[in-house]
């Protein structure tokens, strides 16, 4: 009988989904950025979004990636994550810049690939046990 899951992957699936928004938002945010006056969108400013998206991002992380590892016994996706976490903890509170955007970007699709990562040894050892 397979070994049942301990997350379904909804967890991964939400991760994966908000890190390619955090992708999105940081790639173009800068030509939407003109229009913000005009909108009052506030909450879509780095300086406030960054740091909010943190309070959602790590935590998901960490309920996702750690019953994952005790159930798949590998470490490659906390490997990829830890990194991943740093670089958005860092742009989150850096000033707008260049290097802020890139440190995001990288950070939030590390992220990304650490949940894929988790989601499929998860199913890979569903199947296997």
């Amino acid at each position: 009988m397979p070994k049942k899951p301990v997350t379904t992957g909804i967890r991964d699936k939400v991760a994966i989904t908000l890190s390619m928004l955090c992708v999105l938002q940081c790639l173009f945010l800068p030509f939407v950025v003109t229009l913000l006056p005009l909108l009052d969108i506030w909450w879509l400013q780095d300086h406030f979004l960054h740091p909010f998206l943190l309070l959602i991002v790590i935590p998901l992380t960490i309920f996702t990636l750690f019953p994952g590892f005790r159930q798949h016994k590998n470490l490659q996706p906390v490997l990829f994550a830890t990194p991943a976490l740093l670089l958005l903890i860092i742009g989150a509170f850096m000033p707008e810049s260049v290097t802020e955007k890139m440190l995001t970007v990288m950070g939030a699709t590390l992220l990304a690939i650490a949940h894929i990562r988790n989601y499929l040894l998860i199913r890979k050892s569903c199947r296997i046990n």
